[in-house]
């Protein structure tokens, strides 16, 4: 086995350990874990629909980057709320699971052609002009 490949394996893996480690909340983590999950799947289907060749060490830096972002954040929540009473963790997470989503719909985009998210706002906005025209 080539060490490259242990060391890529090695320095994905042991940010999500580390981040198990300041995340207490179990279903936090497991969010934050599925939709890193569904956002390599469907990047892995937006490099397929676009052409893109995909290679380990392409998923490595984009997985390992993904990490080390997370990591950031987290390590300076969990800074600053050491020395001011805040939950600055639950702020950054929501900040998080909101890249992911917005990485995924842009994902989604590119496979099948249409955003969930301008998808919902329409959807919203529409519905809020109909009340807005029952109520006058």
């Amino acid at each position: 086995m080539k060490l490259k490949y242990v060391f890529a394996f090695i320095l994905n893996i042991l940010p999500v350990f580390i981040t198990k480690i300041i995340i207490d909340n179990k279903e936090l983590f497991t969010v934050l874990t599925i939709l890193i999950a569904i956002d390599t799947a469907t990047g892995i289907a937006a490099s397929i629909k676009t052409k893109k060749q995909i290679t380990s060490w392409r998923m490595f830096i984009g997985i390992f980057l993904k990490l080390v972002f997370l990591e950031a954040i987290l390590y300076t929540g969990a800074a600053i709320q050491k020395y001011i009473e805040y939950d600055f963790i639950g702020w950054a997470s929501i900040v998080l699971c909101s890249i992911e989503i917005f990485s995924i719909d842009e994902n989604i985009n590119k496979v099948f052609g249409f955003s969930i998210i301008t998808t919902i706002k329409k959807i919203y906005d529409t519905n809020k002009e109909l009340l807005d025209k029952i109520k006058n």
